[in-house]
Protein backbone atom coordinates (compact mmCIF):
# COMPACT_ATOMS: atom_id res chain seq x y z
CA UNK A 1 0.00 0.00 0.00
CA UNK A 2 0.78 3.58 -0.26
CA UNK A 3 2.55 5.16 2.99
CA UNK A 4 2.27 9.05 2.54
CA UNK A 5 5.85 10.39 3.24
CA UNK A 6 6.63 14.00 3.31
CA UNK A 7 9.70 16.23 2.34
CA UNK A 8 11.22 19.40 2.50
CA UNK A 9 14.21 21.43 2.04
CA UNK A 10 14.98 20.29 -1.41
CA UNK A 11 13.68 17.63 -4.03
CA UNK A 12 16.35 15.40 -5.67
CA UNK A 13 15.04 13.91 -9.34
CA UNK A 14 17.22 10.88 -9.07
CA UNK A 15 17.96 9.12 -12.30
CA UNK A 16 18.46 5.55 -10.77
CA UNK A 17 20.38 2.74 -13.74
CA UNK A 18 21.08 -0.10 -10.89
CA UNK A 19 18.95 0.65 -8.33
CA UNK A 20 15.21 -0.10 -7.87
CA UNK A 21 12.88 2.87 -7.08
CA UNK A 22 11.17 2.47 -3.85
CA UNK A 23 9.64 5.79 -4.00
CA UNK A 24 8.43 8.43 -6.13
CA UNK A 25 6.88 11.97 -6.00
CA UNK A 26 3.44 12.29 -6.40
CA UNK A 27 2.85 16.37 -5.90
CA UNK A 28 0.50 16.34 -9.30
CA UNK A 29 1.20 20.39 -9.38
CA UNK A 30 5.11 20.23 -9.73
CA UNK A 31 6.75 18.82 -12.29
CA UNK A 32 8.70 16.42 -10.71
CA UNK A 33 5.87 13.90 -10.13
CA UNK A 34 6.32 10.72 -10.64
CA UNK A 35 10.25 11.06 -11.06
CA UNK A 36 11.96 8.46 -7.82
CA UNK A 37 12.84 9.58 -4.78
CA UNK A 38 13.93 7.41 -2.70
CA UNK A 39 15.98 3.89 -4.57
CA UNK A 40 17.75 0.38 -3.02
CA UNK A 41 20.59 -1.21 -4.22
CA UNK A 42 23.01 -4.15 -2.85
CA UNK A 43 26.48 -3.02 -1.91
CA UNK A 44 28.53 -5.88 -1.16
CA UNK A 45 26.61 -7.93 1.47
CA UNK A 46 24.38 -5.22 2.28
CA UNK A 47 21.52 -2.85 1.17
CA UNK A 48 21.66 0.91 0.24
CA UNK A 49 18.69 3.27 0.44
CA UNK A 50 19.03 6.42 -1.27
CA UNK A 51 16.81 9.23 0.11
CA UNK A 52 17.04 12.41 -2.50
CA UNK A 53 14.82 14.57 -0.17
CA UNK A 54 15.41 15.65 3.63
CA UNK A 55 12.47 13.85 4.87
CA UNK A 56 10.37 15.00 8.50
CA UNK A 57 10.90 13.33 11.25
CA UNK A 58 7.28 11.87 11.12
CA UNK A 59 8.15 10.41 7.86
CA UNK A 60 11.09 8.37 9.41
CA UNK A 61 9.62 5.09 9.20
CA UNK A 62 10.77 1.54 7.88
CA UNK A 63 12.21 1.86 4.57
CA UNK A 64 10.21 -1.44 3.29
CA UNK A 65 7.08 1.01 3.46
CA UNK A 66 8.00 3.26 1.19
CA UNK A 67 5.64 3.67 -2.30
CA UNK A 68 5.25 7.01 -2.95
CA UNK A 69 6.16 10.72 -1.41
CA UNK A 70 3.83 13.81 -1.39
CA UNK A 71 5.54 16.87 -1.48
Amino acid sequence: GIWPLKGNKFCEILEPTTARVVAKYRDRKKFYSGKPVITKNSWGKGTVYYVGTSLTPESMVSPVSYTHLTL
